[in-house]
This record gives structure tokens, C-alpha cells and sequence, in this order.
């Protein structure tokens, strides 16, 4: 069997990126019968496994640089990413996530994967103009109409797909996300004690509901916000969040990161008096996961794939409600269960399961366009 993969993604810094580079190392150890060829736009520091191949198409653009928030791809480089698939023997095609999709030019069984529904169901969170917004629902609906399957990461965002797109339930299936070992709970010097967030610094993040909420807490703690604020690509609220820090006179107890490295991530995590996420929407909430894994109590949105993730281990309030905010952190600040919690709950989710989960996708998708062939 021989499946093809999109590897637009990558060298994405969010979650798509992360979930990918573990997703396909799972996989790689599971059946070595299977050879998996990896189409890049760009080198990259792939693993070395026998049964993967990785082909770098020459392009104008990389994903990473063209599909941005105020960009697009070219059509030429959709027709070369299109045209070297195209001219593979493949059993399948896999996309892991629509951001990345290209048309394929000739017939090949394929698989979509859609992690959430914000861009579409609130592109005013996603884009800064009309055009933006056409192009990325003209890049879902042809990437719907093409698929043989859906995968998604979580319950909550399979019922939107099928809900927003009427697509059926029996073309979706969730293949969660998990965290890696590498996110577990390491010695820091704590210092003044600190609430973390980490993820996009965008509209859908929900940040202001949470800076406004820190507002109401002890002096004595710190905010941090980690998140690439300069090259992320996604549409930003950087500057907005600034002027309203500054409008509470927050400045010297929030800060700001920008882009870090895992290792740093894992030091954040671990050092965590809380870890909050008040996302508007989520459709998995991987830094929550990461989170969880080092230790940190967590504090999350209700209503989205967040609530799903993290279970009866963290605390879930409405995310525009700032005065359950206050008070969930000030409770999250006072437990100490939390952590145990966070551990136990992180536990349950393995790349390895995830792994297995999309095998059994492709195995099923194979197997049922192998007896469409037969007279």
C-alpha cells in the first residue's frame, strides 16, 4: 500500500505543524508493509524510516508564506503540487489539514482532514477582508467535493462539519490528538508566580476576556502570553491587546513572548501557577493537552472542543462571562488537585492511539475503493 501525503503544513508552528510531525511518526512505526511518500514545498528535517520517501515540488511559495491571512497560493503552484501527486502510483492521498489542500489531477482516493469550523462559521475571526474569505471557502469546497472522507480531532468538531457543511456523520471520522512524551513536568525556578497562555495571538483566542480578568486578581502575579505576535501568518489582535493592557495599567505584570522554542514551552507549562485558554472556538486545543501533561491546572472555554479535551481535569466556564473567569482562576489558583488532575486526564491521549485510529481510516478507505473496482 502506498499513501501520499500532503506536507504543506509541516513547518507550521501551530498545531497543524505539531500534528502532523507527530501523527506520521506514529505511523511510520505501526506497518513497515505500508510506504509513505511525503510531498514538501520545502527541505525539511524529516525522520528517517525505510517506508518514507519525502519529494520537495518546486513552487514560488511555500505554504507557510502564501497561505496566510492576507495571501493566497498561486495557481501555478497548486498545479505543480497537483501534477507531481498526480504522477505517483498511490493507493491514497492524505491531506491533514485543509489549510495546505490542492487539487489532484487525476483520480485517487483521498482523505481530508478539517480540524475546525471557525474560519468558516466566523470568518470575521480568521480574515481582514471579503477576498480573503472567498478564496479560503472556494479552497474548503473544493477540497470537500473532491474527498472520499473526512477526519477531524475531536466529537465537538465533527458534529460543526457535519452540521455546517451537511455532510454525513458516516463521512467523518475523529482521529484525536494526543501530546507528545516530551511535554511532561520538568524543575523550573518559578520566581513570582505566573497565569500562561500559549497559542495564536488572534481574535478567536478570546485574549482581551482574559486580560480583563487578570485585572481582577492579586498584584502579585504575572501573565504571560506566548505566541508568535510577528510571523504567524493568521490574522492578529497584537496591537488592540496592547492598547487595552495599557488601558488597565497592566503593562508591567503582562508579557509577551513571541515565538519560543518546545523546550521553552515545556519550561512555561511546567512553572505554571494556572494555564487559561478562553478561546471563543476550538476545535481541539492542543496547547491545553501539552499543558495538562506538564502539570499546569488548567482553566478553559466552554462550548467548544476545549471542554471535550480536558474532561472533569480542569475547569470550564463561559467564554465572555469575565466574571466566572475571575473566579475560576482564583479557585485554580487555590486547588491543588488540579495538577493531579492535569496529569492523570493528559495520560490518556498517545500519538501512538492516534496513529492507529488513521490507519484503520486508510486501511477502510483502501479496502472500499478496491471492491468499487471490482466488475
Amino acid at each position: 500500500m502506498r499513501i501520499g501525503i500532503d506536507g504543506g503544513c509541516w513547518s507550521n508552528r501551530r498545531g497543524f505543524g505539531r500534528v502532523l510531525r507527530e501523527q506520521l511518526a506514529a505511523l511510520l512505526q505501526l506497518d513497515s508493509s505500508i510506504t509513505y511518500l511525503l510531498f514538501l514545498d520545502a527541505p525539511a528535517d524529516i525522520p528517517s524510516f525505510p517506508n518514507l520517501t519525502a519529494t520537495i515540488v518546486r513552487t514560488s511559495q511555500t505554504v507557510k508564506e502564501a497561505a496566510t491571512s492576507d495571501g493566497r497560493r498561486s495557481a501555478s503552484d497548486l498545479l505543480h503540487m497537483g501534477r507531481a501527486v498526480s504522477a505517483e502510483q498511490l493507493d491514497l492521498f492524505f491531506y491533514p489539514a485543509v489549510y495546505s489542500w490542492f487539487p489532484l489531477h487525476r483520480r485517487i482516493p483521498n482523505i481530508v482532514g478539517i480540524h475546525d469550523t471557525i474560519a468558516d462559521r466566523n470568518p470575521h475571526l480568521a480574515f481582514s477582508t471579503p477576498m480573503q474569505e472567498l478564496f479560503w471557502n472556494l479552497k474548503v469546497k473544493g477540497a470537500l467535493w473532491q474527498a472520499d472522507h473526512i477526519i477531524t480531532v475531536s466529537n465537538y468538531s465533527a458534529h460543526q462539519i457535519s452540521s455546517f457543511f451537511e455532510e454525513p456523520a458516516s463521512g467523518i471520522s475523529v482521529v484525536p490528538n494526543a501530546v507528545s512524551p516530551f511535554f511532561h513536568p520538568v524543575a523550573v525556578d518559578n520566581g513570582q508566580p505566573y497565569i500562561l497562555y500559549a497559542g495564536g495571538i488572534s481574535p478567536n483566542k478570546n485574549l482581551p476576556v482574559l486580560i480583563e480578568a487578570f485585572s481582577h486578581l492579586n498584584t502579585k502575579l504575572k501573565l504571560i502570553l506566548a505566541g508568535d505576535y510577528k510571523g504567524d501568518g493568521f490574522k492578529g489582535c497584537y496591537t488592540s491587546l496592547v492598547q487595552q493592557i495599557e488601558r488597565l495599567n497592566l503593562k508591567h505584570r503582562i508579557e509577551f513572548t513571541g515565538f519560543i522554542t518546545d523546550e521553552r514551552l515545556r519550561e512555561l507549562y511546567s512553572g505554571a501557577a494556572v494555564f487559561a485558554m478562553p478561546s471563543l472556538d476550538e476545535g481541539f486545543g492542543l496547547p491545553a493537552l501539552e499543558a495538562m501533561a506538564c502539570g499546569a491546572p488548567v482553566v478553559v472555554s466552554s462550548g467548544n472542543g476545549l471542554a471535550e479535551v480536558v474532561g472533569h481535569a480542569g475547569l470550564i466556564c463561559p467564554p465572555m462571562d469575565i466574571q466566572s473567569w475571575v473566579s475560576a482562576l482564583r479557585q485554580a489558583l487555590s486547588d491543588p488537585s488540579l495538577k493531579s488532575k492535569s496529569l492523570k486526564r493528559a495520560a490518556e491521549f498517545s500519538w501512538q492511539h492516534s496513529a492507529q485510529v488513521l490507519l484503520q481510516v486508510f486501511l477502510k478507505l483502501n479496502q472500499n475503493s478496491q471492491q468499487s473496482r471490482l466488475p
